[in-house]
């Protein structure tokens, strides 16, 4: 095997190119996935049900007023609880520092590359997709030898694992310039090199190095995932998918509601006996006594000079069975994901710190657990 100054010859292009279409259809899988993720995160969220064909403007605008980004919350009551405010050194490790207090080089470090803010962006990501990376690389700063660290979400990156499920460095990183669909500009990273890559425009599948591979000098591939929950298949699974059918549920229960308060929650004022407008044509006598009805505002008493009049009033539809279901719903999701209620309802009442303690507890385990797995 060719070495070049210790490290193994960088790769052919036939051997990039091969790397580059499987890691690309990876990436592909993970931009589709996390699209469907967003669409229930962000404010102009999912529906999470079918609207008919025929649906009215006013049904439309009632569909969309019963969205919530309720999975939203879900990713928050977890994120929060995940920043980290401190490096210390464990014990048996050769430094100055004592075992258990702060390790001042690599927090010097975390501080120059803002990870003390960056951190909550890619804890976000690592929640709410399931995982996110981070790539490392050498750095000068102030003539110094440093290393830069920057956190991408798996829009920008794939990797490609010998065992996905132990492996702490992957084979193989690919990192897209940018989250467009159309980016044209790679880095592709193996054990021994970053090649800087861009798509040829006159052939599909094909690439050229815009630069010569760098020799990054790391011995492994300098990149790390962060994953919200990994299964010994080497999945991942994040805090939003598992939970889009109860979110659903909540949305289509809030819609339902929307419409019997929309359409049918007044009280209806009726009245028999009383002498309508008469026409010989019909199409008229209608036309006439639509506009009676229309000129009656809520205001207007009804009266009648004829004995025989009889005034009544319908009732509207109860809002209590929607409102109760709506609440079961958000109670069945708090369940499942583990999260307060009160944080989902901001129903807070009456709690003293035991009972309060008790309600978190679920949470407080959940993020424990993806301390620990992000950690690894």
């Amino acid at each position: 095997m060719d070495m070049i100054n210790g490290a193994p010859a960088p790769m052919t292009m036939d051997q990039i190119e091969a790397v580059m279409a499987r890691l690309l259809n990876s990436l592909a899988r993970q931009r589709v996935e996390a699209a469907a993720v967003d669409s229930w995160i962000q404010p102009n969220s999912a529906y999470g049900f079918e609207m008919p064909r025929k649906a009215s403007a006013e049904h439309k605008r009632l569909a969309g007023l019963s969205r919530t980004p309720w999975l939203g919350l879900v990713v928050t009551n977890v994120a929060q609880a995940m920043y980290v405010d401190n490096i210390v050194r464990g014990p048996g490790l050769n430094s100055e520092d004592v075992p258990g207090g702060q390790d001042s080089s690599l927090w010097e470090l975390w501080i120059q590359n803002g990870m003390d803010s960056h951190q909550i962006s890619n804890h976000r990501a690592m929640v709410s997709y399931g995982q996110s990376f981070s790539v490392v690389n050498p750095a000068l700063l102030d003539g110094l030898e440093t290393a830069r660290v920057r956190c991408l979400s798996p829009k920008r990156m794939a990797v490609e694992w010998e065992d996905p499920a132990t492996d702490v460095y992957p084979q193989f990183a690919l990192e897209a310039l940018s989250a467009s669909h159309d980016n044209k500009r790679w880095r592709l990273y193996d054990a021994h090199y970053r090649y800087n890559l861009v798509a040829d425009p006159s052939t599909s599948g094909r690439y050229f190095m815009e630069t010569t591979p760098y020799h990054h000098g790391v011995g492994q591939v300098p990149v790390v995932r962060f994953a919200n929950l990994l299964d010994l298949e080497g999945r991942v699974t994040g805090e939003v998918t598992p939970f889009i059918p109860t979110a659903a549920r909540i949305n289509k229960t809030s819609y339902d509601r929307l419409l019997a308060q929309h359409f049918n929650s007044w009280k209806t004022r009726t009245i028999s006996g009383i002498d309508l407008p008469e026409n010989e044509d019909p199409d008229q006598e209608r036309a006439e006594t639509e506009a009676f009805k229309v000129r009656m505002s809520q205001e207007d008493i009804l009266v009648s000079e004829d004995p025989e009049t009889r005034f009544g009033v319908l009732d509207g539809t109860s809002l209590d069975t929607y409102v109760t279901a709506w609440r079961s719903d958000i109670e069945a999701l708090a369940a499942v994901s583990q999260t307060p209620a009160h944080a989902l309802t901001g129903q807070l009442v009456n709690l003293n710190a035991d009972a309060l303690a008790a309600a978190r507890a679920p949470l407080t385990q959940k993020v424990w657990e993806r301390q620990v797995n992000a950690g690894r």
